[in-house]
């Protein structure tokens, strides 16, 4: 029987929690092919990063690929591979756009690639999961809306996105993807109780929070040396070094002096998702900024303070249990060390359901 090709669209920036995405799709159904297109940079790093999986296809066969590259000298160039892409949605029998953040209002948003991408699919099966909204306005929203209601279906990861558009028959929700390995993860931290994981992000081009900057650096410094001086080993953790992760790290470990940065180590997310699971895995607390860094305590069954730097946390956090309040970046220095409250929660959730209507489409095309 004739395998079934997809298209795949998410973030691919080497961030942890968008590869980790992939890695849960392309595991789930060995049975179909997906293509995927990271940028031409980080094409050997996605290789590299998924080499396991048969069924993940490419592109440095293409030839389109092939002319462009043997023209350019300097290898760290980048090639717009948009012309590649619209080709293969043409092939593919079905497309999904996967992630999470991924449908936020910037100045260009008008022109965003997936909308051209859409049109080219026609008819065939396109689904959108594991997505939170926002923020936008309102044309932007009302855009949305007309838009979303052409896919076969669309799966929220929180109730605020949900409700916006509840409307649309094709519009569900279920938690975050990650989470769908939830039960199949937990561990016992006996032996890494006194490791604490702390995941940290550069806000320095948060319109929003570049004002807290030196205040968030300096909350983590007083955070990390009380913890040494307990006795604590401390795992500073990059989930997208291109993002900034490891340049905030830095800046923290300038205000560390040096004997007590040997109770410190940095890990480093470099495309290998097995390697960078398990580090984080060795610690019993988890004191996160990342989103996803949140989402692993909670599959490893670890204690956690999230601290919150947009609006996906505090949803996400609302939807799982009312009681856990996040800490804001901006009300930072009103927690003293004395009085962080670290959460634990152990509890079943509905991540699978995710992938509920394209169970259904795989396994009507297989049968």
């Amino acid at each position: 029987m004739k395998r079934k090709s997809c298209l795949v669209i998410g973030y691919m920036n080497l961030n942890f929690g968008d590869d980790l995405f992939f890695y849960i799709l392309f595991k789930r159904y060995p049975q179909v092919d997906f293509y995927m297109y990271p940028p031409s940079v980080l094409l050997d790093k996605y290789k590299k990063c998924y080499k396991k999986f048969k069924n993940v296809k490419f592109y440095e066969e293409e030839e389109y690929y092939i002319n462009v590259r043997k023209d350019i000298v300097d290898k760290n160039t980048a090639i717009n591979l948009f012309p590649m892409i619209c080709e293969r949605a043409k092939k593919v029998d079905f497309y999904i756009n996967i992630g999470g953040s991924i449908f936020i209002q910037n100045d260009n948003w008008k022109n965003d690639d997936r909308f051209i991408l859409k049109d080219l699919l026609n008819d065939k099966k396109s689904f959108i999961i594991g997505c939170n909204f926002g923020p936008g306005d309102d044309e932007f929203t009302e855009f949305y809306k007309n838009w979303f209601a052409k896919f076969d279906d669309v799966c929220f990861r929180d109730n605020k996105s949900y409700e916006i558009f509840k409307e649309l028959p094709n519009t569900r929700k279920a938690t975050d993807i990650v989470l769908s390995n939830c039960k199949k993860n937990l561990i016992s931290n006996a032996l890494y109780k006194k490791n604490i994981a702390i995941s940290v992000i550069d806000i320095t081009n948060n319109k929003n929070l570049k004002d807290y900057v030196d205040c968030y650096y300096e909350w983590h410094i007083k955070v990390i040396k009380n913890y040494i001086h307990r006795g604590y080993n401390i795992n500073l953790f990059s989930f997208c070094t291109t993002d900034g992760d490891l340049k905030a790290i830095n800046e923290i470990l300038k205000g560390i002096n040096e004997e007590d940065k040997k109770h410190i180590k940095v890990i480093q997310y470099n495309g290998s998702i097995s390697r960078f699971l398990n580090k984080f895995k060795r610690n019993k607390y988890v004191i996160g900024t990342r989103f996803h860094s949140i989402i692993l305590a909670i599959m490893n069954n670890q204690e956690f303070i999230p601290i919150s730097y947009s609006k996906k946390t505090d949803n996400f956090l609302k939807d799982l249990e009312s009681s856990i309040k996040a800490v804001q970046i901006k009300d930072l220095n009103k927690k003293s060390k004395k009085n962080l409250k670290f959460y634990h929660v152990i509890q079943d959730f509905d991540a699978e359901k995710q992938f509920e209507k394209i169970d259904q489409y795989i396994k009507n095309k297989t049968h």
